[in-house]
């Protein structure tokens, strides 16, 4: 009976269109498919569904789905274009590129300094890098410890990892630092930052390679090799050099020009802290000796005003 009823309703609402149709002032084969779907848009909450120009666009790195962003912007409405990049991890647009990394990802790439080299690419092509730190539970944070045994072939301690952060943020002003619980959290930060922002370029995002930057690598590979054993350096001591560097461009005293004494006169930053005032004097004069000497040794003051 209830299907009988159902089958005599829609009867019914055919027949009330077609006398409806009939009565119409403008003629229905006059009104395009756009005013129809402009129309919907105006009334339905899909309205994003009807316009192919409104659909938010991401270029997403294929190793990128075996997480689960991809799948939360996807749930959100975005149109993921997965594609194979050398550069970023998300394409926003043309300007903005996020590199994701997890925990384990994070303390690895700064240890090894994998990040530091991302970024120089990353900040090559784009006007805004964005670093997307995803911590998929507060158990990563509380129990790093653990983690170091079974995930991390480094160790490492909080400290650590904010003070080689600051020092990638004073390299690279333009760089953005994100701090998310999970991947749900990641997905809208990634929609907020999309929001008003032009769709990314396929073509750039495809022909955008670290080609150059490899090659320039294995030339310097080469010259290494070339001046024997003795000259080699690792990977590792390449980037505590920087790191080294890094911090003491922000010590008083210190400019780009007599630096490069420092470094060929101490083997490390402990050396500078243990010389004395009359060797810093030598190398660097009364002045930037003395600035430098009264930073590394002299008490701090608990009146410090804050910019």
């Amino acid at each position: 009976e209830k299907l009988l009823n159902a089958i005599k309703s829609e009867e019914l609402s055919w027949i009330g269109l077609e006398r409806h149709k009939k009565t119409l002032v403008v003629p229905l084969s006059d009104i395009t498919e756009g005013e129809i779907l402009a129309k919907l848009s105006n009334s339905s909450i899909y309205q994003d569904r009807y316009k192919e120009n409104d659909i938010q666009k991401i270029i997403v790195d294929i190793r990128e789905f075996r997480s689960s962003l991809p799948y939360q912007l996807f749930c959100k409405g975005v149109k993921i274009i997965p594609m194979s990049l050398e550069i970023g991890d998300y394409v926003i647009s043309r300007d903005v590129c996020i590199e994701r990394k997890s925990l384990p990802d994070l303390v690895n790439s700064l240890s090894n300094g994998r990040l530091f080299t991302q970024l120089q690419w990353i900040s090559k092509h784009y006007s805004t890098p964005v670093i997307l730190i995803e911590l998929n539970s507060l158990i990563e944070i509380l129990n790093h410890q653990g983690m170091q045994q079974n995930f991390l072939p480094v160790k490492f301690n909080s400290c650590d990892i904010y003070l080689k952060l600051i020092l990638l943020t004073r390299h690279f002003p333009n760089i953005k630092l994100i701090w998310s619980c999970n991947s749900s959290f990641s997905s809208l930060v990634i929609l907020r930052i999309k929001k008003d922002r032009e769709q990314p370029n396929l073509k750039d995002a495809s022909t955008l390679n670290t080609g150059i930057l490899k090659a320039n690598d294995i030339l310097i590979e080469k010259e290494k090799k070339s001046k024997g054993k003795k000259r080699k350096v690792s990977s590792d001591s390449t980037k505590s050099n920087y790191y080294a560097t890094a911090f003491l461009r922000y010590l008083p005293g210190i400019n780009a020009k007599n630096i490069k004494v420092l470094t060929s006169n101490f083997r490390s930053i402990k050396e500078i802290i243990n010389a004395p005032l009359e060797n810093l004097i030598n190398h660097l004069g009364i002045s930037f000796g003395t600035s430098l000497f009264r930073a590394l040794h002299e008490g701090y003051s608990e009146n410090i005003n804050l910019r």
